[in-house]
């Protein structure tokens, strides 16, 4: 599994119109196969900021979803909205992991059940 997430702000003022810009893309990449997750979350401490958290069945997949249209479109609608040189992203190679979950699993069923 390939876990994506970045970091970048918006210019002053436009960080709603990205993330209105940003639900189309949503629903699209959503749609992909091999997408297991994808997300775009404002920052609460930060009136600019916007992190991304993605999930992929593998890294074919992933660079797949650059070259779709709806992610091109948004990409394009997106750059001049953003500050420049803010975009931070980073890829991890990852694989579940059972006893994890079940730790996940037990603290979810006592702390938020």
């Amino acid at each position: 599994m390939l876990i994506v997430t970045a970091y970048y702000l918006c210019k002053e003022g436009k960080r709603d119109e990205v993330l209105e810009y940003c639900q189309e893309n949503i629903r699209e990449t959503r749609k992909e196969p091999g997408n297991i997750s994808y997300m775009h979350y404002p920052d609460p401490e930060n009136d600019n900021g916007v992190f991304v958290l993605e999930k992929w069945e593998n890294e074919t997949l992933f660079d797949k979803h650059d070259k779709t249209e709806h992610h091109r479109k948004f990409s394009a609608l997106r750059r001049p909205l953003l500050q420049p040189n803010s975009y931070e992203i980073t890829i991890y190679n990852a694989e579940p992991n059972d006893r994890e979950n079940d730790r996940v699993h037990e603290f979810v069923k006592n702390h938020i059940n």
